[in-house]
């Protein structure tokens, strides 16, 4: 990206007025989001980014980057996707494996070949027409796209891959956006050592802001219509909903009976929801729920957390700062992601339903525990991720985000 943008507001200079230096913010930046439909995660990601440039007035658009295919590829991949990660998870796991080794043997994306392509047609177009100047990827496939059209691009459009896994994934290495945002300082070793040129900043994953928000169980269990006096273990199957969730409850529930809440939350797999509702028909302490924008609500009124070793739901947690116990089901990216938040104490783990059970009853019966995980969640992980890169690419954009005293903040 070269230095200055014809039409970009240069930043304010200490004593000086905004009126004088600083354009209103958003004036002269547009930002896409190219987030993928495979799942809830990157699609939350973008909402979290999206947030963050709106508030401050700042034009934003969020575009699936499988809808640049042709009509009904984006629904077939999206099935495609959620039906192995249910239903066949270890295959799963083995074509992430394959294809890892297969992009680690790759040259980088060439251009020549990937501008012919039709989506990346098409997002040249969706660019180049939609007037963007910040192009934000929550996703490896926009940003292998972005890497085969960048050099028919003007300069000044700026470029940012962000890792939404506690990994650099395959075919990362092979991109070449200007920024490559990381969940953390300690993988950018890994990130290099697979091929990433660009600039590496480790401002963490984007989640919303309502996962920031103070905890207050209290509050939480009785805006919920929760019990407020039992130890209450909430099971989160991300967006997807896996079916590993009834073995965990009914481990749960042998071992403590009506002693314990047990809440149940099966993301969009109604499949699912209806099996907990028949399985569990009867124990008044176990309740199964389907989709729910109130997740943030249920993290505070939980004891402890047992979910899967997604990169997005673990960061929310985190941020939130809940004990959590991570149920490993996607072999290899998943492993990724235990291996990182088991080494800095942010989660114990498993592969287990059952021994997720006990580990989760652990923490339940030694809160103390608890509190030394969620100190060190509140110490490794970003809270505020989505700020820090508006306001970064605000910075490299040359847009001031306001002014105290005459200076850019």
């Amino acid at each position: 990206m070269s230095q200055q943008t014809e039409g970009i507001a240069l930043p304010c200079k200490a004593g000086i007025s905004e009126a004088e230096s600083c354009k209103i913010p958003g004036q002269n930046m547009k930002v896409l989001i190219l987030t993928c439909n495979t799942g809830g995660g990157h699609n939350s990601v973008a909402r979290a980014l999206s947030d963050a440039y709106e508030k401050r007035g700042i034009p934003c658009e969020t575009v699936d980057y499988l809808s640049l295919e042709p009509p009904g590829v984006s629904t077939l991949i999206s099935q495609g996707h959620t039906g192995l990660y249910r239903h066949a998870p270890k295959l799963f796991g083995a074509g992430y494996e394959l294809y890892e080794n297969y992009a680690n043997t790759l040259g980088r994306y060439q251009p020549s070949e990937q501008s012919l392509h039709i989506p990346n047609r098409r997002l040249r177009r969706l660019i180049l027409e939609g007037g963007f100047t910040t192009v934000l990827m929550p996703h490896v496939f926009p940003a292998a796209g972005y890497t085969g059209i960048r050099n028919s691009l003007p300069d000044g459009v700026l470029s940012v891959f962000i890792a939404t896994d506690y990994t650099c994934s395959p075919g990362v290495g092979k991109t070449r956006c200007d920024l490559y945002v990381i969940p953390h300082e300690s993988l950018r070793e890994d990130f290099m050592k697979k091929g990433v040129r660009g600039e590496i900043l480790p401002l963490g994953i984007p989640v919303s802001h309502r996962f920031a928000r103070p905890r207050n169980q209290q509050m939480a269990r009785q805006a919920l219509g929760l019990q407020k006096n039992q130890p209450l273990v909430l099971i989160m199957t991300g967006s997807m909903g896996l079916n590993q969730s009834i073995e965990v409850a009914q481990a749960l529930w042998e071992a403590r009976g009506d002693q314990l809440m047990i809440v149940i939350l099966c993301g969009n797999n109604r499949a699912l929801l209806e099996r907990c509702r028949e399985v569990f028909r009867g124990c008044s302490g176990i309740l199964p729920l389907g989709h729910t924008d109130r997740v943030p609500d249920y993290m505070d009124a939980a004891d402890v957390l047992i979910t899967k070793g997604g990169g997005l739901t673990s960061t929310e947690a985190a941020v939130k700062g809940v004990p959590l116990v991570h149920l490993g089901v996607i072999p290899v990216l998943e492993d990724y992601n235990l291996a990182f938040y088991q080494g800095l104490g942010l989660s114990r783990g498993t592969k287990k339903p059952r021994e997720a059970a006990a580990l989760a009853l652990e923490l339940v019966d030694h809160p103390e525990q608890g509190k030394t995980m969620m100190a060190a969640q509140q110490r490794e992980i970003s809270k505020d991720a989505a700020e820090a890169i508006c306001r970064e690419t605000l910075r490299r954009q040359g847009i001031c985000n306001g002014t105290i005293r005459g200076e850019c903040i």
